[in-house]
């Protein structure tokens, strides 16, 4: 195979910016991310300082109950070099109400000094990851809320099986519900 063959078989790299990653990748993923740090320098050589960008997350306080801009309040501009993965927390707060925060476990290296791009780990986030549940659906579930909230959180961890599985029980346990409302009418 020619030189040029080979560079056409190569993969093209996907990359995405930190605050797409920080927003709506789910745990347990390594990104490639466009935008991760600053390159800089000092004494000891050169480095690059993690970006921190303001992100948009749901705030459930009642004051906000909506998206709404969250600011870094701890974690940010962590120092990366090449080729070595760097373990930290990232902490950010909502700009509406400065309560509701949110606190992402995160590994991430830098691709090569010159530029800003390198690639993230995200082990997790607290409160979990996930977009809202409406509190119509809570109340509909009624017993079983539970049961959702365990298949909720496989779903969002990728583990779809399981995620089934605990749906499945919930259905099952709603139309024994409805059939026996249906019978005392």
């Amino acid at each position: 195979m020619t030189d040029q063959a080979t560079e056409n078989v190569k993969e093209k790299v996907e990359y995405q910016t930190i605050s797409e990653f920080l927003e709506s990748t789910p745990p347990n993923q390594l990104i490639n991310i466009s935008n991760l740090c600053k390159p800089t320098r000092n004494q000891y050589g050169p480095y690059g300082e993690m970006r921190t960008p303001e992100i948009q997350l749901h705030c459930d306080n009642d004051q906000c109950n909506g998206t709404r801009f969250f600011r870094c309040v701890s974690g940010g501009g962590e120092h990366l070099k090449d080729g070595n993965f760097k373990f930290f927390y990232v902490t950010y707060r909502c700009s509406n109400c400065q309560q509701v925060e949110k606190t992402f476990s995160l590994a991430a290296q830098m691709e090569n000094i010159t530029k800003s791009q390198g690639s993230c780990y995200k082990f997790g986030e607290l409160p979990t990851y996930g977009p809202p549940i409406p509190s119509k659906l809570i109340k509909l579930i009624g017993p079983d809320r539970e049961e959702f909230l365990k298949g909720r959180r496989c779903e969002n961890q990728g583990l779809g099986v399981g995620a089934f599985i605990y749906y499945r029980r919930v259905v099952e346990n709603q139309k024994e519900r409805v059939s026996i409302y249906r019978q005392s009418r």
